[in-house]
């Protein structure tokens, strides 16, 4: 499906320039975004679950 979506590849070095830069930058964001926010959301969640799972003293 993504070799489908892809613009068609050229030999073109103007525009071979933007393509590897998209693909570098990409996996970037994706680490940025998943350090800094989805993994405090996984680790409060975690937390959460380990409160609700253990015995309450009363």
């Amino acid at each position: 499906m993504a070799l489908r979506s892809a613009p068609h590849t050229s030999d073109d070095p103007l525009t071979l320039g933007p393509m590897i830069a998209v693909a570098l930058a990409s996996p970037l964001y994706g680490l940025i975004i998943g350090f800094s926010l989805a993994d405090p959301i996984a680790d409060y969640l975690e937390n959460k679950q380990e409160e609700s799972s253990t015995p309450q003293d009363v």
